[in-house]
């Protein structure tokens, strides 16, 4: 293991972007998905 700190701040940032990029695709799916499941919640209902 190395002591150097640079590294382990690059990897911090690495997950930090991922788990944004990972939150954003989620958000937009979500966005794309919502009114078809609330359709679906609604006909399964009746």
């Amino acid at each position: 293991m190395s002591t150097c700190t640079c590294h382990k701040k690059k990897s911090a940032v690495g997950v930090l972007g991922v788990l944004g990029a990972l939150a954003l695709a989620a958000a937009v799916v979500g966005k794309a998905v919502l009114p078809d499941v609330q359709r679906y919640l609604r006909m399964r209902r009746m």
